[in-house]
């Protein structure tokens, strides 16, 4: 019997800690009507009072669109305000029904019957929404999962599975992306690689992933898509009834491919440095756009005799190259090669290279928020220098910001913790995978950091027809056939190719930019290829690792869970209650040959930083780097320890993990903030680590305002903007005028330094290497990149280009915001809009849109600032596209003081309380509490009672 229970909860006031809600006015942009601009006053995310904003200056274009705009007849205002009734009764009438279509997708509460559980399970809900699962057995508590994740997110869990396995127009339709992506994804067999790891995993793996896909079925099985979500609905509209079809253990797998293509290291750093060589024909050009963190003086995270043990090198990675190889094809007529008698299948068109913008390889959509400029930021800090006299860890994963949140809000325990039923967990889930990925459990805390490790490379290859030239030898290629489902649409047979067991991506996305690289430039077009080998395309045991992480209580455990996390490579922060604090990286690495140069005029790196030349057996890899060598570090003297992508390493140490990491600006911030705590004497709290987490200091501003503040702009108009960096804080906040002038700046000078030299995949993102790129040609004013080759018969310097740029930056702000400097500001430019990828889209209805999508928001932060919220390069676009989706700190001397935030809220229900209300704390820099085994009870109510389905019979 099911007793349903709909009725909100009362609303209980939850504690917030961090900064207090502060009321902000914030200029809009002038009124399209009027030419009159307005104040907002905002009170956390909450429009309170609009009024003209009489401040504003109207610059000649703002005074004639006022002259235009004179007030109309009152009948005209007549009626418009009964335009503007109608529209108003049909919002509210929409409002309403689609208020009631959306409850239907509610969670149940009170007492559920379940086939599938061997004994009562009781769950708990809190003011955010916050489930926790109380359990006798795992299979219990995993299927009890799996039942509420499916009534919580099922749609967002549909969507990942559905791109994960090369499925999305069947979901979505051709909306221009989805086949696209579909195309990638089935190339590289995301699912294949996820049903061969299902056969390799550990029998008590399997059992928790099928307990979790066993209780989401139920939960399927007690609705139609229209009462699961109103996603489907909206696609039902569009394309028919939808189907959807049963969950299983591989599904949860192969969305873990997803999360690793994410998080896929330096792909887009190779193809960028192709990219650039096809522009500038110059390696040393190049590889000043791309200098060595050596050269950069970046700090490594594991400093001097912090290895438990000198770090033997992995074998081969500084092997010569191997005797018996040919030195090399240049020179040779491939033509003299003998052919096989290969009847060419013909492609069919959806075979052929798609077109894509940039790099190509993010025609993938975001399904877990990664993106160009996204970081991580983790830390722990030993109980010598804290409060409770107990470790502090911090964590927050700097990705796409998205709407419903990237992780969600969880409790896992055990009612008795026994062998049998080991799990006492909280933290963070990813919506189709159960347990948890990051938080804690009784013994211990984890933090996770991208390694940023180089596990993965592409291969230029010689096609002909369906051969492949390897080692002298036309060799068939390996080709399937697959056809893509389209909801709405006709399928799309398509023709997946391989070499050597590497996917043929170029034949799914446009690569052909790379083809003149140095050592393959000879290459015809029709007879260029790109593959791709990466390390989570080989079956491993990450699912089994996640497991592993959960139930580690020391150093021993976690050294052991990473032997089993493969893909993606990360960096695992620890601290336990029995105050040990450590760093373990986990990750498939491949060791490569260093092999010759096959006899190029101009080679380039085989070390995995350019594209291999596939036409040699030689550069495949050789090995993986033991896990046992992977760099760790327990109880550094220091007594802290920082992640925040940086090298782990010093360059040329070994084993090697890569060349392109974060260049550690960030990583060095944190570490002052800390330091400066341990040097003041000053013990650590739970608030100053949430405070570090929130710092807003840009180091793009630290590195260029001086020199901003040396050019000459010579006139006090132009300089308008130039005086507010005078005794400015570097601080990006909301509410800055020095940050807006400074962000827009900084933009243009990366703009007008290098768009007229480089293809626009490759311009400046801001990113931590530009910013090393640019501070190392402040130096030299002549420097070749500070000339714009757009106007001739002129070299520009740097003050030239610096005196340009600030300029522009003071002409944009103008013609965007106001005359009067007083009202730039940053929060005006640097703004959140999150989009629900289904019911937000452009194209639905205004009153839809409106509840599916939150409020567009100021937000704090920059690139370069520890609070890394990053827009989209062309700072006109006035969106900021990623950062920090949750952050948490967990105190190890009593977890309940612990904290967290998750943006924008833990429900993926759009008129859930819960869908966006953790938005406002999330921008204000606050947290809520962190609650483990006992919450505060009023804080704490119980929502669902599952008890065993009786049997018949």
């Amino acid at each position: 019997m099911v007793t349903p229970n709909l009725e909100p909860f009362a609303e209980v006031p939850v504690p917030v800690s961090g900064a207090e809600p502060t009321l902000e006015s914030a200029p809009l942009e002038a009124d399209e009507a009027t030419g009159v601009g307005a104040v907002v006053e905002v009170k956390n995310d909450e429009v309170v009072a609009v009024e003209p904003d009489e401040g504003i200056e109207a610059t000649e274009t703002e005074t004639e669109t006022l002259v235009e705009h004179e007030p109309k007849p009152r009948r005209w205002i007549r009626g418009a305000a009964i335009v503007a009734s109608v529209l108003a009764l049909a919002l509210v009438a929409a409002t309403l029904g689609g208020w009631w279509f959306a409850r239907r997708t509610f969670p149940r509460g009170g007492e559920i019957q379940l086939a599938g559980i061997h004994s009562p399970v009781r769950t708990t809900l809190d003011d955010l929404g916050v489930q926790r699962i109380y359990a006798d057995n795992a299979h219990d508590l995993f299927y009890a999962q799996g039942f509420t994740e499916a009534s919580n997110r099922f749609f967002q869990m549909d969507y990942r599975r559905h791109l994960a396995t090369g499925t999305l127009a069947e979901l979505v339709g051709d909306d221009g992306v989805a086949i696209s992506s579909d195309r990638l994804v089935r190339t590289m067999d995301w699912a294949g690689v996820a049903a061969q790891e299902w056969e390799i995993l550990d029998e008590a793996t399997k059992s928790y992933l099928q307990a979790f896909s066993d209780g989401v079925n139920e939960y399927l099985s007690t609705r139609n898509p229209d009462t699961i979500s109103l996603e489907y609905v909206s696609l039902r509209r569009d394309f028919g009834p939808q189907s959807i079809r049963p969950w299983s253990p591989i599904d949860s797998i192969v969305i873990l491919k997803a999360i690793a293509w994410e998080m896929r290291s330096n792909i887009e750093d190779e193809l960028d440095r192709a990219l650039a060589y096809s522009a500038l024909g110059d390696l040393a050009l190049v590889e000043r756009l791309f200098p060595s963190y050596g050269s950069a003086n970046t700090t490594p995270m594991v400093a001097p005799g912090e290895l438990p043990h000198e770090t033997p090198p992995a074998a081969g990675i500084t092997g010569a190259f191997p005797a018996g190889i040919p030195d090399g094809l240049n020179g040779v007529d491939i033509n003299s090669i003998a052919q096989p008698q290969v009847k060419a299948a013909p492609m069919t068109p959806a075979a052929q290279p798609v077109a894509v913008l940039g790099r190509g390889l993010d025609v993938i959509p975001t399904a877990f928020g990664m993106g160009g400029s996204v970081g991580s930021n983790a830390f722990v800090v030993s109980g010598q220098h804290t409060e409770s006299g107990k470790p502090l860890l911090a964590n927050d994963l700097q990705l796409n910001l998205t709407v419903p949140s990237v992780f969600e809000q969880v409790g896992l325990h055990c009612t008795q913790v026994t062998a049998a039923c080991p799990f006492n967990v909280a933290g963070f889930s990813v919506p189709g995978f159960p347990a948890v990925i990051i938080g804690h459990n009784g013994d211990l805390a984890w933090a996770l950091a991208d390694l940023r490790a180089d596990t993965a490379d592409f291969y230029t290859q010689v096609i002909r027809n369906d051969t492949t030239l390897r080692d002298g030898v036309w060799e068939p290629i390996d080709t399937r056939a697959d056809v893509i489902n389209v909801a709405g649409g006709a399928p799309v047979p398509i023709t997946v190719r391989s070499v050597a067991g590497r996917p043929l991506v170029s034949d799914v996305i446009d690569l052909s930019a790379i083809s003149n690289v140095p050592s393959i430039g000879w290459v015809t077009a029709e007879e260029f290829g790109v593959t791709l080998r990466w390390a989570a395309l080989e079956p491993g045991r990450t699912a089994a690792g996640i497991f592993a992480v959960c139930l580690a209580r020391d150093a021993q455990d976690i050294q052991a869970a990473a032997d089993l996390l493969d893909a993606p490579a990360q960096v695992i922060l620890f601290a336990t209650v029995a105050g040990d604090i450590g760093m373990q990286t986990t990750g498939r690495i491949p060791v490569r040959n260093l092999v010759s140069d096959f006899g190029d005029t101009a080679a380039v790196p085989k070390d995995g930083t350019w594209p291999l030349d596939g036409r040699h057996a030689a550069t495949d890899w050789s090995d993986w780097v033991p896990t046992t060598a992977l760099p760790r570090v327990l109880n550094p003297a220091r007594g802290y320890l920082v992640a925040a992508n940086q090298p782990v390493l010093p360059e040329g140490a070994q084993p090697y993990l890569g060349a392109d990491f974060d260049y550690g600006f960030r990583a060095d911030r944190i570490s002052d903030l800390i330091t400066e705590k341990i040097a003041a004497g000053t013990p650590i709290s739970v608030a100053d680590m949430n405070a570090i987490q929130n710092d807003n200091l840009s180091m793009a501003a630290v590195e260029l305002v001086p020199a901003l503040l040396d050019v000459d702009l010579g006139s006090d108009w132009a300089g308008a903007g130039q005086e507010l960096l005078q005794g400015w804080d570097n601080r990006m906040v909301a509410d800055s005028s020095a940050a807006a002038y400074f962000g827009t700046a900084w933009n243009q000078v990366m703009q007008q330094t290098f768009w007229d030299e480089l293809p626009e995949g490759v311009w400046p993102d801001g990113s931590s290497r530009w910013l090393v790129v640019v501070s190392k040609m402040l130096a030299n004013p002549t420097d070749s990149f500070w000339d714009d080759r757009s106007t001739l018969n002129v070299t520009e310097s740097r003050d030239e280009i610096l005196q340009n740029a600030m300029q522009v930056a003071r002409n944009q702000l103008t013609t965007r915001i106001s005359g009067n400097t007083e009202y730039w500001k940053w929060g005006s430019l640097h703004k959140l809009r999150l989009e629900n990828p289904v019911l937000g889209a452009p194209s639905k209805p205004f009153w839809l849109r409106y509840f599916a999508n939150p409020t567009v928001t100021p937000t704090n932060g920059a690139t370069l600032a520890i609070n890394s919220t990053a827009d989209e390069v062309d700072i006109s676009a006035n969106t900021v596209i990623s950062g920090p989706v949750f952050r948490m700190v967990v105190d190890l001397g009593d977890f309940e003081r612990s904290t967290w935030v998750n943006v924008p809220g833990n429900s993926g229900h759009i008129a859930s309380a819960h869908y966006s209300d953790q938005l406002g704390a999330w921008i204000a820099g606050q947290t809520y509490p962190f609650y483990f085994m006992s919450p505060q009870p009023e804080l704490q109510r119980p929502f669902s009672t599952f008890l065993p389905a009786a049997h018949s019979g």
